[in-house]
């Protein structure tokens, strides 16, 4: 697909035009995150042309800052994550393939988790090491089902890269309008989870099931590795998130 080469001065400018001199971006429920202003003050001509306010919002989510140091590398990351979603549009074609579908559906699963328990910070890092891990996997096709819900995630915390790729690549209206993906979009078989086991309060191991998946399900998987599983006293499930076994002493 035809990419014009990065540049965020001349793509912030063109939405700030057409969004306004402050972009609000919101979670799936509905929560702002860090508005994105022109007239934000700590927020230098220097800083603006080195980096960008896609790329400063992003660092504010990464490490909970509103203040902008330059010396400790964050916003040299930061930035290599925008050209590297950047990057991977280069290589998006359409079709109704499954490629990617099982990775974007545990992305999806595990960033919900982190909003749902106020971890912006791991939403960042979630986000950022499923790109760097599509842009080394994928070389010559990535799909383009599985980058529209990518840009869909990235449009609260990158508003301006994440809407122009969203027209680049064919997307009708603004990606707001879509709104925050969910799981009901991702084909049910490809959403997994991984699940702790406990053994008398310890972790002593993990299995990925698919999400959803009952106790007893759950149970008979874990006997591959635990074969005693139905000899405990008390067992705990917590579904999608945690089983523990418990014997008396």
């Amino acid at each position: 697909m035809p990419v014009p080469r990065y540049n965020h001065t001349s793509i912030e400018r063109k939405w700030f035009r057409r969004l306004g001199p402050v972009i609000k971006v919101r979670d799936y429920a509905g929560e702002s995150f860090s508005d994105i202003s022109q007239d934000d003050p700590l927020i230098t001509e220097n800083l603006r042309w080195d980096y960008g306010y896609d790329c400063i919002s992003l660092y504010r989510a990464f490490t909970g800052h509103e203040n902008i140091c330059e010396e400790d590398g964050t916003l040299e990351g930061v930035l290599r994550f925008l050209r590297r979603l950047w990057k991977l549009a280069e290589i998006v074609s359409p079709g109704e393939d499954d490629q990617g579908m099982t990775e974007i559906s545990n992305l999806l699963n595990s960033v919900l988790f982190d909003l749902d328990h106020g971890r912006l910070h791991q939403y960042t890092v979630h986000l950022m090491s499923f790109v760097d891990e599509a842009v080394r996997q994928y070389k010559d096709h990535y799909p383009l089902r599985t980058y529209r819900i990518l840009l869909r995630l990235a449009a609260s915390v990158a508003p301006c890269i994440a809407s122009e790729l969203w027209e680049i690549t064919g997307g009708e209206g603004l990606v707001f309008e879509e709104g925050f993906p969910d799981r009901s979009e991702v084909i049910e078989e490809f959403v997994t989870v991984e699940i702790p086991v406990q053994i008398n309060g310890r972790v002593r191991f993990r299995v990925r099931v698919p999400f959803g998946c009952s106790e007893k399900e759950l149970i008979e998987m874990i006997r591959r590795e635990l074969p005693e599983a139905n000899a405990f006293d008390r067992v705990v499930f917590v579904p999608n998130r945690i089983i523990s076994f418990v014997k008396q002493v």
